[in-house]
């Protein structure tokens, strides 16, 4: 049986695979049935440290149709992420987050601080201390 399954993300249009089975495999990627991208979903909501906007968020987890191999792409992501969050006001809504791809995003460097007595030595100095 033949099922469509959209063009998101760059997928092909058309899916073998039959209505009850638990995902469509489009000859490159798998993707979740509506039961298990729901579940997948409240998996996300659950981590997700700002609660807000559910429904919205929900909408855009539909509109990305996220593979099994996203989905965990994703909450790997969300769990380093969210060690780094300290301040509340500025963790980004979920549908945000979802819609600019944040899983993409990579660590950033670590900040080395030097002393105000550091910052007069020369830059080779500072090297060696």
């Amino acid at each position: 049986m033949t099922t469509s399954v959209g063009t998101a993300g760059g997928r092909e249009e058309e899916a073998e695979g039959s209505a009850g089975s638990g995902s469509v495999f489009t000859g490159k990627t798998v993707l979740m049935s509506t039961k298990h991208s729901d579940s997948a979903f409240e998996q996300f909501w659950a981590n997700y440290p700002r609660k807000v906007g559910k429904l919205a968020a929900h909408r855009e987890w539909e509109r990305i149709r996220p593979t099994e191999d996203l989905v965990q792409r994703i909450m790997t992501t969300l769990a380093w992420q969210k060690e780094i969050w300290d301040d509340p006001q500025f963790i980004p809504h979920p549908k945000t987050w979802l819609h600019q791809g944040r899983w993409d995003d990579e660590p950033a460097e670590p900040v080395r601080w030097i002393s105000r007595a550091d910052a007069r030595l020369p830059a080779w100095a500072r090297e060696r201390a």
